[in-house]
């Protein structure tokens, strides 16, 4: 994308499936699915960036159904084209070894 600016808020657009028969989780922290760079730098992601949202059950499936912006932080950007990459990273530690993937990412916004 391209900037004007050098500065600026991201924002994650992003909803989550969550697969299997395993007991749902309603808040899934977006720092144990994916590792987002701007421009090669990576942005931490704090602990407290959550997707909520409610959960229901279709068949044996259970799955995510809210679709939710939430606010990653500044960012530093360069004047012109800027690039944004996204790695899936699925960690989510817990006794059963589940994994909760977040499957669809909606888009990104610059807001300055």
């Amino acid at each position: 994308f391209d900037s004007a600016k050098t500065s600026g808020r991201l924002t994650v657009q992003a909803g989550n499936n969550n697969p299997g028969t395993a007991n749902p989780k309603k808040g899934i922290k977006i720092n144990g699915q994916i590792e987002v760079y701007l421009n090669g730098v990576k942005i931490e992601i704090d602990d407290s960036k959550v997707l909520h949202g409610t959960v229901g059950q279709r068949d044996d499936r259970w799955a995510w159904t809210v679709w939710e912006t939430v606010d990653l932080g500044n960012v530093t950007l360069k004047a012109g084209e800027n690039t944004i990459e996204i790695k899936n990273i699925n960690t989510v530690p817990d006794s059963n070894k589940n994994v909760y993937a977040l499957v669809d990412i909606d888009c990104f916004n610059i807001f300055y």
